[in-house]
């Protein structure tokens, strides 16, 4: 459910298992849609840059099948989310409630930014980064309880630093080992999480890490503490622990 402060805005339903579905009193040219969906059900929300068009709360659903999304600006849950100049370097909050535990999709389903590139939806509970481009998706493990307000959207990102910073550190694993390469002069840290996205081990950085951890695919990341690393002082990997 979206709250529209005028008679020219328009909702429409697409069909029963969609949460909701926007349009606008006029068109919008830089404009990216993100959907949530798990368990049959889906739900959206909108962000964009123009001048004709405005916010619109966020009201959730009583259904608790339902995966949610919504972006938060001031404390405020919103639907659509007008934001600032394109131009600039911005962040946006993302929240994700539902009652059920499980794995969930975010898609980029509509995407029409002309001039506008580098927009990172960050996942904060594993670190992991995802170029957002038309038709991008990003699987996640969701438990219940856990904090709404897991996702960042970063508008005109310096993924050039992060491709940079990422190549820079080589991760693979070998029978029960992790192991670095190209980490002289740099400290910091080292967490692995499961499929779950749960934090099974934490060490500081080092060429071999034993993990004794059983056999299956986990995601590694690496917290930098080097001052040099600006835009992205995390490398994100993904290897299987034989």
């Amino acid at each position: 459910m979206v709250q529209v402060s005028n008679t020219t805005n328009s909702l429409n339903f697409s069909n029963s298992k969609v949460h909701s579905a926007v349009t606008y009193k006029s068109e919008v040219s830089d404009l990216m849609k993100l959907t949530v969906s798990g368990n049959n059900f889906s739900d959206e929300i909108a962000l964009y840059f123009d001048d004709n068009n405005e916010d619109s709360q966020k009201f959730l659903s009583w259904n608790t099948e339902m995966p949610q999304i919504y972006s938060l600006e001031n404390d405020n849950k919103l639907a659509i989310n007008k934001l600032q100049d394109a131009k600039s370097v911005q962040s946006v909050k993302m929240g994700i409630i539902c009652g059920i535990s499980g794995t969930y999709k975010i898609t980029a389903n509509e995407f029409t930014f002309n001039d506008l590139s580098n927009i990172v939806l960050e996942d904060t509970k594993t670190g992991i980064l995802t170029k957002m481009t038309q038709d991008a998706v990003y699987s996640f493990n969701y438990e219940v309880g856990e904090p709404e307000e897991r996702f960042v959207l970063h508008f005109n990102y310096s993924t050039t630093n992060i491709i940079e910073n990422q190549n820079n550190i080589n991760v693979y694993a070998f029978a029960k080992n992790i192991y670095f390469n190209n980490i002289e002069n740099l400290s910091g840290t080292v967490n692995v999480y499961n499929v779950l996205g749960q934090n099974v081990l934490t060490t500081d950085l080092k060429s071999v890490i034993n993990t004794n951890l059983q056999s299956g695919v986990y995601v590694v990341e690496v917290v930098s503490n080097n001052q040099n690393c600006r835009y992205m002082p995390r490398r994100v990997s993904k290897v299987v622990i034989n």
